[in-house]
């Protein structure tokens, strides 16, 4: 079976929505609570999880799922992420 077969046609949809104060933009930009800002172009860059974990005012439970639709709505299903330990 092909990855794409394994998800559903709503999977593939873009969507513009708000989880928690992060809002998702239809092109994939991210913005928290109107005032911090993400592009949608720069979703792929492998440091922004280890950059947002120096804020103490993310809340992961809302911004990993945010992340992810961002990336749906750019149509990524891959991305490097660097962790630091």
């Amino acid at each position: 079976m092909k990855n794409q077969e394994m998800y559903s046609p709503q999977d593939r949809v873009k969507q513009e929505m708000q989880i928690g104060k992060w809002n998702v933009k239809e092109n994939g930009d991210l913005e928290y609570d109107g005032y911090y800002h993400i592009s949608g172009k720069r979703l792929t860059e492998k440091d922004w999880i280890a950059h947002l974990f120096e804020k103490r005012w993310i809340d992961f439970n809302d911004f990993i799922p945010a992340y992810f639709q961002a990336l749906k709505n750019i149509g990524e299903q891959y991305v490097n992420v660097r962790v630091f330990y």
